[in-house]
């Protein structure tokens, strides 16, 4: 996996604090007013409290009980649709989605849930959000759906071929005794995800409790395989005689499964986050080679330790006066994959 994160720290005093960043959900949708644009929450359940509404329309607050379901679920951002004053506007349109983006500039958090079918051009708005994120060492997923056909298919693994997506929903769940909307089922998938460990395949993963239509029943054959064969998601039939559903494959469009990519995901971030901690938010400390190099082994050894990885290799090169080139190459499971990250520092000679 290919990419250049550049990170520049040009951030106000003060030592940055250890943060939980671990499957932190963003959700995108309408809430009960436009009191917000951007809010987050260190607990979900505060999030339910402050949200509750009876208005339909505000499906957000449907959308935070469903993603409630799973307990490991504490940290969540909402990025709010509501507009409008006496009148709301719940759409999702190209306008509200750029200021979005642009609220989530420099913002951390793991997966990015848009649970609408988003137009071409939605989906290059994000992957130009992404990209210039992932440059800068902040890198997440996200999670939509698609009503599929080949070409809508085929588009998202193209343009998606070098990461950016973790699900596309193609899909709809039941759930006891409730059908759920492909924008509920988005939520769901979601939840699952964010409720284990980045390194978990999700590869005939068991939905527990779920049940409702099949892909492969559902699609013709050559958009099921399609679906399958382009990073897509499609559930189907552990047991069907006793109705139990699974995951058939979890590949993402750049057809590394989703672990790898969060994984992936999770050094680069990790990294990030060490050299913040190291030279402090004004860049008041300075960051020497050997001081990198530390910050590389400690990820290494962590991660190794806990059995994300199998081996991190690594060279810095310095490429000019406060340039470091960093190549990583992250074996997990004997699949390695590298990527070049190229960090704008001022690195100590000493």
């Amino acid at each position: 996996m290919l990419g250049e994160p550049l990170i520049n720290i040009t951030e106000s005093a003060g030592v940055v604090p250890r943060i939980n960043y671990s499957n932190v959900v963003c959700i995108v949708a309408p809430f009960k007013d436009s009191s917000f644009v951007f809010k987050s929450y260190k607990n979900i359940q505060t999030a339910i409290i402050e949200q509750k509404t009876t208005d339909e329309d505000a499906v957000g607050y449907r959308y935070l009980q469903i993603l409630s379901e799973n307990n490991n679920i504490k940290d969540v951002i909402l990025c709010n649709l509501t507009t409008g004053e006496n009148e709301y506007d719940y759409s999702l349109t190209d306008e509200k989605l750029a200021n979005i983006f642009e609220e989530l500039k420099d913002v951390h958090f793991n997966i990015l849930a848009i649970p609408y079918e988003l137009t071409p051009n939605q989906l290059t708005m994000y992957k130009v959000f992404r990209d210039n994120e992932f440059k800068k060492m902040n890198a997440f997923g996200l999670n939509t759906y698609i009503e599929p056909t080949l070409e809508k298919i085929q588009s998202i693994s193209v343009e998606f071929a070098d990461g950016g997506i973790y699900k596309v929903i193609t899909t709809p769940i039941s759930k006891n005794l409730y059908n759920y909307s492909l924008s509920e089922s988005v939520i769901y998938h979601t939840a699952v995800t964010a409720g284990h460990n980045e390194n978990v395949s999700e590869t005939y993963f068991i939905l527990d409790g779920v049940s409702g239509e099949i892909t492969k029943e559902k699609y013709s054959e050559e958009v099921y395989n399609a679906i399958i064969n382009n990073g897509s998601l499609a559930v189907g039939y552990r047991d069907k005689v006793n109705g139990i559903v699974q995951i058939i494959n979890s590949n993402t469009p750049s057809m590394n499964d989703l672990k790898i990519e969060r994984v992936y995901h999770l050094i680069i971030n990790e990294v990030r986050r060490l050299i913040e901690d190291t030279i402090g938010k004004d860049n008041s400390r300075s960051l020497t080679y050997p001081g990198l190099i530390g910050t590389l082994i400690s990820i290494k050894n962590k991660y190794v330790g806990l059995g994300y990885i199998t081996d991190l290799n690594y060279t810095l090169n310095k490429i000019g006066q406060d340039k470091a080139q960093l190549t990583l190459k992250v074996n997990e499971d004997d699949i390695i994959g590298k990527f070049d990250v190229s960090i704008s520092l001022e690195i100590n000679e000493e």
